[in-house]
């Protein structure tokens, strides 16, 4: 594959730009010297001819400072990578030793025996496994456990803090919302988005469900109702059938003092029986959605020590884990499967690899009209009647893109536009018409998407390159989750990582997180799934856990 470069989007870190225009400027220079040479006239040299020539040679010279900077900064970043390998190898042979040697002597009646003595298992078989099992079909329709849901669900009915990742579309929610069910009092889960909360309110309900939601987007009187049964469950005097799940977004714990302290009676009730923080990653800073609002739900802990924790996530390298330990005041985190009875953080995780998804990366044109040529031929060739979904750098571009690709097609490609700055009401509108079929294709910035639950989804593309390898992985992930194919395909040009890396040039960390999203588009040889894995290292694990899935 080639790229043609324009030189007016080449910024001075695209290394690759600046290498082929200058190899280009110095064959042109090349082929003059020699059709000059070839005449028989001599050439005739003026002053002013001295003076571009001294010009010309102090831009070269301004070249070839900026590509000698530009090496030493990558011999820098290398020398950091380097050392951060070691370190973390180091640590994994020190964690391995660590866990070998400091086995658990407590063992517990009626529970699950880990490979070591002593230890839970938390992944085999639990005397509440019936019971969950029987909801599970009854209430969901569903026969059998996927990938690691059985043994969160198992740390989750034993009250232990727990971390999951898994991959999107591999069925988090179920989770927390079976054990739900079986204990009493409520669940408390924090999520960030309208649209998340919403999609799973209208599952649950569907399902017979009681759970409700409390949002920006909720009635006075209808917050008042649902926080008067909260209230009522607190102190035992509820008639109502009780709330098994009430959803908030962040803020409201972070800026609801009156609902914290709805929450506090609860807790003195014995009544709230698990907080669970969706999408955990956006406590972090270094995650690729950090929310602030999140960062703050580290008060939870504080003002509810003994309330079980559980944060989900589906991308969770480690320094982000380790970040949502220590912000959410979460203890290490112990394997699933040799758990330590009284101490740790029970951590699952499952393979990413999803063999319906196939990624492909195509050559993005440079004309931004034939850009939306090439991807409104591609919808109409490949997914014409299918739902799908296009992710932009801004929202500017999600405008234009929604805009001119159902022109372009002539009405044949229905779409939508869903930002940050869409109104909620709006918001929801497209979000229904998108479910029911009635807008194909949602052209979209990353506030869309989060946790959506639409299985047939059969396409999701980017119009441009995201800031991260995690982001891509998260967005990408919305498509075929409903277990059919799908395709998840990026267009690339190299203009567009200079936009991005306009964006995040101060911040080092989003620099090489850039990076490695280049070298997944750039790469033509390896399979993209095995460069996920391999990025991720399938959240290579601190304190002892190293399960490498490929």
């Amino acid at each position: 594959m080639s790229f043609l470069y324009d030189s007016d989007h080449i910024g001075s870190d695209d290394m690759d730009g600046v290498l082929e225009m200058s190899l280009l400027e110095h064959q042109n220079a090349d082929a003059n010297v020699r059709a000059a040479g070839s005449s028989d006239a001599l050439p005739q040299f003026s002053c002013r001819d001295d003076l571009d020539l001294d010009a010309r040679v102090s831009t070269l010279d301004a070249e070839i400072r900026s590509i000698d900077d530009q090496i030493e900064k990558l011999k820098e970043c290398r020398r950091d990578l380097v050392v951060e390998k070691d370190d973390l190898i180091r640590r994994r042979q020190d964690s391995l030793q660590t866990v070998s040697s400091s086995v658990a002597a407590y063992g517990r009646d009626g529970k699950g025996k880990g490979s070591a003595i002593g230890t839970i298992d938390y992944t085999i078989e639990f005397k509440w496994g019936p019971q969950l099992k029987g909801t599970m079909k009854k209430v969901f329709g569903i026969s059998a456990f996927r990938l690691c849901q059985q043994g969160v669900c198992n740390a989750n009915m034993d009250g232990r803090d727990t971390v999951c990742v898994m991959p999107t579309g591999g069925g988090k929610s179920l989770t927390y919302q079976l054990p739900a069910l079986l204990t009493p009092g409520c669940t408390l889960v924090i999520s960030p988005l309208i649209s998340l909360i919403t999609d799973q309110i209208l599952h649950l309900r569907e399902a017979g469900v009681e759970a409700v939601m409390l949002t920006g987007g909720t009635s006075r009187a209808e917050a008042n109702e649902i926080q008067q049964r909260l209230s009522a469950m607190a102190s035992s005097r509820g008639r109502d059938r009780e709330i098994k799940l009430c959803y908030v977004t962040p803020e409201k714990i972070s800026k609801n003092k009156g609902f914290l302290s709805l929450l506090g009676k609860l807790v003195e009730g014995g009544k709230l029986a698990r907080i669970v923080i969706d999408e955990a990653h956006c406590v972090s800073q270094l995650g690729h959605d950090f929310r602030p609002d999140y960062k703050k739900l580290s008060a939870l802990r504080q003002f509810f020590p003994h309330v079980p924790l559980l944060a989900l996530s589906a991308t969770c390298p480690p320094k982000v884990l380790q970040d949502i330990l220590k912000i959410l005041h979460m203890k290490p985190v112990v394997e699933g499967k040799a758990a330590s009875p009284r101490d740790g953080t029970i951590y699952f995780s499952a393979p990413l690899y999803r063999k319906n998804l196939h990624y492909s990366v195509l050559p993005k044109p440079h004309s931004a009209k034939e850009a939306i040529s090439v991807m409104s031929d591609y919808i109409l060739n490949n997914h014409e009647n299918d739902s799908g979904i296009v992710y932009c750098l801004t929202k500017k571009d999600a405008e234009s893109v929604a805009e001119n690709l159902q022109g372009w097609s002539n009405n044949r490609i229905k779409t939508g536009v869903y930002h940050s700055e869409i109104p909620d009401a709006q918001k929801e509108r497209i979000h229904k018409r998108w479910r029911e079929g009635a807008v194909q294709v949602v052209c979209a910035t990353i506030a869309f998407g989060l946790g959506i639950d639409k299985g047939n989804v059969r396409f999701v593309l980017h119009h441009t390159i995201s800031k991260s390898l995690d982001g891509y992985y998260q967005e990408s992930g919305r498509a075929g989750r409903d277990g059919r194919d799908a395709d998840c395909v990026l267009y690339y040009r190299p203009q567009d990582a200079t936009r991005q890396s306009s964006i995040t040039c101060t911040d080092k960390d989003s620099q090489m997180k850039l990076h490695d999203m280049l070298r997944f588009a750039q790469d033509m040889s390896e399979c993209r799934k095995i460069l996920f894995a391999r990025y991720v290292s399938a959240s290579t694990r601190k304190l002892g856990l190293v399960l490498l899935h490929t």
